[in-house]
């Protein structure tokens, strides 16, 4: 009987599998931006919603990273999207790098004390 079932699932997988190598890219792009979205925003609002008194902004932050990560591990079999940007190499300075989106850095022309109040003052 369980053979049967076992079967059975393998043929419905087979018959549902994309072929298509662009569809399977595109699902895999909306399936982890969502689950993204889905993290961050739902932490997000419940910290606004809630005053801070059942999470804050730290935790707002956290749901986002879980999120980023959840999404990577569940898109990065079909799709490659921060990789290809790149071209398969992460650097911090460039006109392809990709450390911008995870800090911020100061720009070019400010002084040390008006980046360091910057910090401070934003980010403290």
């Amino acid at each position: 009987m369980q053979n049967i079932q076992v079967n059975s699932m393998k043929k419905l997988m087979m018959r549902m599998k994309v072929q298509n190598s662009l569809i399977r890219q595109c699902m895999g792009e909306i399936i982890g931006t969502f689950v993204l979205l889905l993290f961050g925003c739902s932490a997000a609002a419940q910290v606004k919603t809630s005053n801070q008194m059942k999470g804050q902004y730290l935790s707002a932050n956290l749901s986002f990273s879980i999120g980023v990560m959840s999404a990577m591990y569940l898109s990065m079999g079909v799709s490659d999207a921060i990789m290809q940007f790149s071209g398969g190499v992460l650097t911090a300075y460039g006109p392809n790098e990709t450390a911008s989106i995870f800090g911020t850095y100061p720009t070019p022309g400010t002084s040390l004390q008006t980046n360091i109040f910057d910090q401070v003052s934003a980010n403290g």
